[in-house]
């Protein structure tokens, strides 16, 4: 596994298409540092891309920076383990927003569960892009 250090945290790269995010205590995310971190997305990931988020630690991100995030970071899917009561309060959240592209996204208590969905999710979206000959 390789690790992208950065502003915010580090990037574990689990291989060409998992990435997971593990965001350092305290930090709120910005829009530089979702720059910062589609910046390593594209130089070190294939595209479409899972994620896996450690909610381990507790942080926050502005409204823009999710704006930002909506605009640039588009994964196949993305699951969430750790604490899922705070987590499931940030899923609604990014639900509710206007300009959500529909993420599909989903909290687990453990990382190996989080794991096996998300490559279940993206057989099934390769599966589908071979059906529609993409």
């Amino acid at each position: 596994m390789k690790t992208h250090y950065c502003s915010f945290g580090v990037m574990l790269q689990h291989d060409s298409h998992l990435v997971e995010f593990c965001v350092n205590e305290g930090i709120e995310l910005t829009d530089n540092m979702v720059d910062e971190a589609a910046i390593i997305l594209s130089q070190h990931f294939q595209y479409p891309h899972i994620s896996l988020v450690n909610k381990t630690n507790s942080y926050t991100y502005s409204y823009s920076a999710l704006k930002v995030l909506n605009k640039i970071f588009s994964p196949v899917a993305t699951a969430i383990y750790g604490d899922c009561s705070s987590a499931s309060i940030s899923i609604n959240t990014i639900k509710s927003l206007p300009w959500n592209k529909g993420w599909l996204v989903q909290c687990f208590s453990d990382k190996e569960s989080a794991i096996s969905w998300l490559i279940e999710q993206q057989r099934q979206f390769n599966s589908q892009s071979v059906k529609m000959g993409t």
